[in-house]
């Protein structure tokens, strides 16, 4: 299977090449894509009046071949008159980990402390054992605390009757269920902790199937 930045990559330039398409449309160029020139085809002609300008998209990743055919595609087009040739750089905006390494306790910590109900709600005696598998997908700084929305999976053990009267059968469970939090975390000069939280959601569905 292809990297999926390798799919980026060509949607971005199939984007980049509408978008400049259209911005010479609205000038009043007549656009054909995908056009001969000579020797070579390239994304996209615009023309006007006795006006030709020729459009090539690359990525900022081209190799050297790809580098030798635009520097001979723009050689050819020096000669052809009344054209003028663009190569059009396509950047693919790169992509950004977001890392706190101390998500993971902290989260932990607040789950145990706070212990939500609809974990609470499943056994007994439900204990919260960690949470793992954590994605930060934003994370802001305001007046020294951190704005957090992240999502991943709270492991816990799922126990029926107390430590003393446990059945055949009634051996303690665990499970993982997958969460979203958005909330604010502070720092008191000695270790993270959840300060609110302003949405927490747990799946537990899995449980009830």
């Amino acid at each position: 299977m292809k990297p999926l930045r390798n799919y980026l990559i060509k949607s971005f330039e199939h984007a980049t090449l509408e978008q400049i398409a259209d911005d010479y449309r609205e000038k009043g160029y007549t656009i054909k894509t995908d056009a001969k020139a000579g020797p070579y085809r390239v994304d996209f002609v615009a023309t006007k009046g006795d006006e030709t300008v020729y459009v090539e998209i690359k990525t900022h990743s081209e190799n050297p071949e790809a580098k030798r055919r635009i520097k001979a595609m723009a050689d050819y087009f020096k000669t052809v008159p009344n054209a003028k040739f663009i190569v059009v750089v396509s950047r693919v905006p790169e992509f950004k980990t977001i890392e706190f390494d101390d998500i993971e306790p902290v989260l932990t910590e607040y789950f145990t402390l706070e212990f939500p109900s609809e974990l609470d709600a499943l056994s007994t005696h439900t204990l919260i054992d960690e949470v793992h598998d954590v994605s930060i997908s934003e994370i802001t700084i305001e007046n020294g605390n951190l704005h957090i929305t992240c999502s991943g999976m709270v492991e816990v053990t799922l126990q029926y009757g107390s430590d003393l009267n446990q059945e055949e059968g009634d051996e303690p469970m665990g499970m993982s269920f997958p969460f979203k939090f958005k909330g604010s975390i502070s720092y008191d000069g000695k270790k993270y902790s959840v300060k609110y939280c302003d949405e927490l959601e747990i799946d537990t569905d899995a449980f009830y199937e």
